[in-house]
């Protein structure tokens, strides 16, 4: 593996650790003030929809780039 490619691998790997550490401190605050019997119905009859699906917020992210041109800079300076 070159060094450009472990570059890559370490930001990626590391602005992904950021993502996770930032989403669980959102989920974390959102059921602070939920009470047992609230968390006890919502793992007994929701638990499958618990799962947040990352991948489909980077492959939004990535269309996203994908549908820029690399002119549109230039173009935007005219």
């Amino acid at each position: 593996m070159s060094s450009g490619q472990q570059t890559l691998d370490q930001k990626a790997k590391t602005k992904l650790a950021i993502l996770v550490q930032k989403l669980d401190a959102v989920v974390t605050e959102a059921i602070e003030d939920m009470d047992t019997k609230e968390v006890s119905y919502i793992l007994e009859n929701f638990r499958q929809h618990l799962k947040y699906d990352v991948s489909r917020n980077l492959e939004e992210r990535r269309v996203e780039d994908l549908k820029k041109s690399p002119f549109d800079d230039i173009l935007g300076d005219i």
